[in-house]
C-alpha cells in the first residue's frame, strides 16, 4: 500500500443503538445508519484537518509520538476536498454517491 492510500484502521461498533465508525485514535462518526455514521465521520475528519491546519500540532514528550502518517492523511483529505474530489472515497477506499 502506498503512502497516499494509507489510513488508520477503520472500526465499526454499535453505541446506544447507533452505528459508530471510527478511525482508531483519530476520529469518529455516529448515525442511525451506516451511511449517516460515515457522513459524520468524514465531516468530523475534515473539521479536525481544518483545525490542525489553522492551529498546528503541539508535540509533548509526555505523550506517545504522533504517527506522521496521520497528519499526512488529514492534509490529503483537505487536498481531495479542495480539488472537488470524493473525500468519502479517500476515507473508505471506494467511490460513493456523495462528495463533501
Amino acid at each position: 500500500m502506498d503512502e497516499q492510500s494509507w489510513m488508520p484502521p477503520l472500526r465499526l461498533k454499535e453505541v446506544r443503538g447507533q452505528c459508530e465508525l471510527s478511525l482508531v485514535g483519530w476520529g469518529a462518526g455516529r448515525g442511525h445508519t451506516l451511511q449517516a455514521a460515515g457522513d459524520d465521520l468524514v465531516e468530523n475528519l475534515l473539521t479536525l484537518a481544518r483545525t490542525l491546519r489553522k492551529t498546528g500540532v503541539v508535540v509533548s514528550s509526555e505523550l506517545p509520538p504522533l504517527d506522521l502518517r496521520l497528519l499526512e492523511f488529514t492534509h490529503d483529505l483537505l487536498r481531495v476536498q479542495a480539488e472537488g474530489g470524493d473525500v468519502h472515497a479517500r476515507v473508505f477506499g471506494f467511490a460513493t454517491d456523495r462528495a463533501l
